[in-house]
């Protein structure tokens, strides 16, 4: 009987192997779970600017391409954290309404030298645009399983340059000499009153201020599966970037200023360094395409 069990034992064994074979051959094939991605996008967005009180004018929606690395790595299957390299690329426009503002000097030469003037100017339509190349570095934690994309954090927006043009159509100005009690408003009296020339004109760097912003940022998007390259994936997704910082302007003068030493001479400076804009912000969103690399 015992000689009977061991070719048993024997025969159940290896028909256990052969089965598991079988079986292993048959299983579909589960890819490997990638711990450590890389991903490209390229992204259409608009940016809007976020005005806080100033003399007035309305910030146009802007446009704003970019390219996207990102690098993930991965809590597990369904939570992971996301840092890479956003370069931006943005253009957008101010236009500021008419309005009026007052400079004072004290004046340094003729007649008027020692006494202070009030330089009233009016503005009546002035136009800025601008462009910008922007590096942001996102810190996001992301959800997603196999259709749904999410993720939310913090971006850093560095600005790498940034340029702009201004124009501005004929200003009109007289002068006030409180101490005197006198108003030169007649185009006759010289160089205290007048008619200043349309402007325009380009500028860049410091001119054009931006700030490093600290941006809340969020995405969701549509995932599947990339036809050019074997258990990788592709997604579509909407995004948003809000700015938390702030910028202010430069300068609290106005768009214009007036010298004391040369009572002809008016300097013009652009919005973003006028008291047109007292602080702004800055919103981006868009459509999103990424693919795994």
């Amino acid at each position: 009987m015992k000689r009977n069990i061991l070719p048993l034992l024997l025969f159940v064994l290896l028909g256990s192997i052969a089965s598991a074979q079988v079986e292993r051959i048959q299983t579909p094939y589960t890819p490997k779970y990638r711990q450590h991605p890389f991903e490209m996008g390229i992204a259409m967005g608009f940016n809007q600017g976020l005005l806080s009180q100033g003399e007035g004018g309305r910030y146009r929606l802007g446009v704003q391409p970019s390219v996207e690395f990102s690098y993930y790595y991965a809590l597990n299957k369904t939570w992971s954290l996301r840092t890479g390299l956003n370069v931006s690329y943005g253009y957008a426009s101010f236009r500021g309404k008419e309005y009026d503002f007052v400079e004072q000097v004290t004046m340094h030469s003729g007649s008027m030298s020692g006494y202070l003037a009030e330089y009233h100017y009016s503005v009546p339509m002035v136009t800025e645009h601008y462009n910008f190349l922007q590096a942001d570095i996102p810190i996001m934690a992301v959800w997603q399983n196999e259709s749904v994309h999410a993720s939310f954090g913090v971006k850093l927006g560095l600005p790498v340059f940034r340029r702009g043009s201004y124009s501005s159509e004929p200003v009109d100005f007289y002068t006030v000499f409180p101490e005197y009690g006198i108003t030169i408003d007649n185009v006759n009296d010289g160089v205290y009153c007048g008619t200043l020339p349309e402007v325009n004109e380009r500028y860049k760097g410091d001119r054009y201020k931006m700030p490093v912003w600290l941006m809340l940022s969020g995405e969701i998007g549509y995932q599947f599966d990339q036809e050019l390259k074997r258990n990788a994936k592709a997604r579509i997704s909407v995004y948003f970037d809000w700015a938390l910082t702030q910028c202010s302007p430069v300068s609290e003068q106005g768009f214009v200023t007036p010298d004391g030493n040369y009572p002809s001479t008016h300097t013009f400076i652009n919005c973003m360094n006028s008291n047109m804009i007292e602080k702004y912000g800055m919103l981006s969103f868009g459509l999103k395409y990424t693919f795994k690399l």
